[in-house]
């Protein structure tokens, strides 16, 4: 992967609408007997030889999408609470088309944001590792970007809150 297809998924997802924070920042899997990863061990990108359980920990052939993958993979508790606020949130949306309602409004656009929030943190971190500063302010900017999580969680139960309220369709 390059940093140039780096940020055209991010884009996309981020467009799909779909995605959470694990879609922007999954790896792929290298399966025993797949060709992708007999190309892998091939290049000297990946030793998992015949293990047949290790299907991770490749290196990416720029350097630079590594260190992105290096500072964007990280879980933390924070992001999964709002992942699921953010699933809720579709399934909430979905049930609107479903019955032939408007999905526009402070839902749709809280779930736009999140997907917005997510890719413009990934496109940061990959024109960081490009400009060689991604070392240098990663901290800085993951730091920032778990405050940006903690608001859109606060912001994402509220607009849920008033949704059940609402409508009594969501639970």
């Amino acid at each position: 992967m390059t940093l140039h297809e780096l940020r055209e998924n991010a884009r996309y997802l981020s467009k799909f609408g779909a995605a959470t924070w694990d879609f922007f920042v999954n790896r792929l899997q290298l399966y025993p007997g797949t060709e992708v990863r007999a190309e892998m061990t091939a290049k000297g990108l990946f030793d998992g030889g015949n293990d047949i359980g290790r299907t991770s920990g490749y290196k990416f052939e720029d350097p630079r999408v590594g260190l992105v993958a290096e500072h964007a993979y990280y879980y933390d508790l924070s992001i999964r609470t709002l992942d699921l606020l953010l699933r809720d949130a579709k399934a909430g949306l979905a049930e609107r088309v479903r019955r032939g309602e408007d999905s526009e409004g402070p839902l749709a656009n809280a779930v736009r944001l999140v997907h917005e929030t997510y890719c413009r943190h990934l496109l940061t971190l990959a024109n960081l590792a490009e400009s060689g500063e991604i070392e240098k302010h990663a901290t800085r900017l993951n730091r920032s970007f778990m405050g940006q999580v903690e608001t859109l969680t606060a912001l994402l139960r509220e607009i849920l809150g008033m949704v059940v309220s609402d409508t009594h369709v969501i639970t």
